[in-house]
């Protein structure tokens, strides 16, 4: 491997091996695996499950809330990688194909989660959130006396009430809970590996997915919480701080396999594979990787293993090899010290939009209120801009409550959709729309 050039392997539990050859792993640690009940074992051997009052009060089981669940996350975590720290691995896996629907194993509208402390937690987030109970009152279109009688609403019970506000709240706090529990899994690593970096790779949302039940919100997993992830999709370099450590590990993941890369044609495939890295690196990324596949699969599978059944290099692990260390020969430095051009373009990513239109599907039950999706909308100037030659970042609603127009010279923001922005990004928003009549901003109530 390591005369290959490879110099890390990512999900990999670290060996000795590894470091005698300066191959630096990425162990998992404390991931979950949510399929079946043990006795007594919440974390990670647990079936995830809806449990109580599922029509209007349900509770996800177990929830991420929940200080034992906590805790048993935390002490798998040091389990996982305390005979590991050794090594100096590069990072750790602490999640995979995962999200708050657990595997994908929670399907349909998932309101959870009504348990006790996330009732007491929401309660808290609104505080903070409002200020006030007369200011809730007045945006969520109720009438509560007193902190202690607040509660959440399912969406069905949302619509009926008329109190949409209300249900959004509740999914913002999902998603705060979502990245809160990165954040402990972050702090329980740093307990042993006090510079350790944790990734989250592939959390089953995509640019054309519109699930306001994942607990996945970009900014809050990439900014706030501090998780790193391969460059799946533009919000990883936008959202990951410029000078933070996590962008060395912005690397690009392919396997051969995927349509977009497999041919038929032996000759196109070698081709395309030895591009990979290439392209990777017109991308922004700070490296490649590829997924290690087995020489055991059949011969008229798509799958490419890097190494043959005598355990000599394969054809396309080699001409990926190729292309590397061509790169690492001095343009990849180059290119690794420039930066993108600059277009002065943004794109606006609006989680709160996310759960808006999810809300607009419930209350409007037609073919036109079902294509609402913000993903898929911004999954279109994510490639239309690019192919047009023009460069983009994204930017989140926070930022740009926080004056990011000015501070990065955006001169062109697109709302691919936008049905719910905070207070600040509207104000902002305005203030530009009166400063300069270049901009054209639809502001709604």
């Amino acid at each position: 491997m390591r005369r290959l050039g490879i110099t890390s392997d990512y999900h990999a539990h670290v060996a000795a091996n590894h470091a005698r050859h300066n191959i630096r792993g990425g162990p998992t640690a404390g991931l979950h695996y949510e399929q079946s009940n043990a006795p007594g074992v919440f974390f990670p051997y647990h079936k995830t499950e809806v449990v109580g009052d599922k029509a209007h009060a349900p509770i996800r089981y177990p929830c991420l809330n929940d200080p034992a669940y906590q805790g048993q996350m935390t002490a798998k975590i040091e389990q996982d990688i305390s005979n590991q720290v050794c090594y100096a691995p590069q990072s750790y896996s602490l999640a995979h194909e995962w999200n708050y629907r657990a595997y994908g194993s929670l399907s349909g509208p998932l309101d959870t989660c009504f348990c006790t402390n996330c009732q007491v937690g929401f309660r808290q987030y609104l505080r903070s959130e409002y200020g006030t109970l007369e200011r809730l009152n007045k945006v969520w279109g109720s009438a509560f006396s007193d902190w202690d009688s607040v509660g959440a609403l399912v969406l069905a019970d949302a619509v009926a009430a008329g109190q949409i506000p209300r249900w959004i709240d509740h999914r913002r706090y999902a998603d705060q809970i979502f990245a809160d529990f990165f954040k402990l899994k972050l702090a329980a690593l740093r307990k042993l590996d006090p510079a350790a970096e944790g990734g989250g790779i592939n959390l089953r949302m995509s640019l054309t997915t519109l699930d306001s039940y994942s607990g996945v919100d970009f900014w809050k997993l990439y900014r706030e919480a501090g998780i790193f992830s391969y460059l799946e999709n533009p919000y990883v370099l936008a959202f990951t701080p410029p000078d933070s450590p996590r962008r060395r590990l912005l690397a690009e993941l392919k396997a051969m396999w995927h349509p977009n890369c497999f041919a038929a044609d032996p000759r196109l495939h070698q081709l395309r594979a030895g591009n990979l890295p290439w392209q990777a690196l017109l991308e922004g990324a700070r490296g490649f990787g590829y997924y290690e596949e087995y020489f055991f699969m059949p011969p008229y599978s798509p799958f490419q293993p890097i190494l043959n059944a005598d355990l000599t290099a394969s054809q396309t692990i080699r001409n990926i090899a190729g292309a590397v260390d061509r790169i690492r020969a001095g343009l990849g430095h180059f290119l690794f010290d420039g930066r993108m051009a600059d277009s002065h373009i943004a794109l606006l990513y609006s989680r709160a939009s996310e759960h808006a239109a999810t809300a607009w599907q419930a209350i409007n039950t037609n073919a036109l209120a079902s294509r609402l999706s913000p993903p898929e909308r911004m999954g279109f100037y994510t490639k239309g801009l690019p192919a047009l030659g023009y460069q983009f970042t994204a930017l989140s609603d926070d930022q740009l409550a926080q004056g990011a127009l000015d501070t990065a010279g955006i001169q062109l923001l697109i709302l691919p959709f936008t049905q719910a922005l905070s207070t600040g990004a509207v104000e902002q928003l305005r203030s530009c729309a009166v400063r300069t009549s270049s901009w054209r901003v639809p502001c709604h109530a």
